[in-house]
């Protein structure tokens, strides 16, 4: 079953590297860039692929 929309939080992939610094937890400190930008990709593929109705969100200014 496939949901009625999907809400997508982007932040472009330096945002996220400045996050996790910031955050400075332990387990984080080594994600890849390249990483990030293909699970970027993916999620982006996937929508495409299924057709899915998808808000998506300019996440970069949040602060979560």
């Amino acid at each position: 079953m496939q949901p009625d929309l999907l809400i997508y939080l982007h932040a472009p992939v330096n945002k996220l590297k400045e996050n996790i610094k910031k955050r400075n937890r332990a387990y984080e400190q080594n994600i890849e860039t390249s990483y990030l930008f293909s699970l970027q990709e993916t999620y982006t593929q996937y929508i495409k692929q299924h057709n899915i109705k998808t808000l998506f969100i300019d996440a970069s200014t949040a602060d979560f």
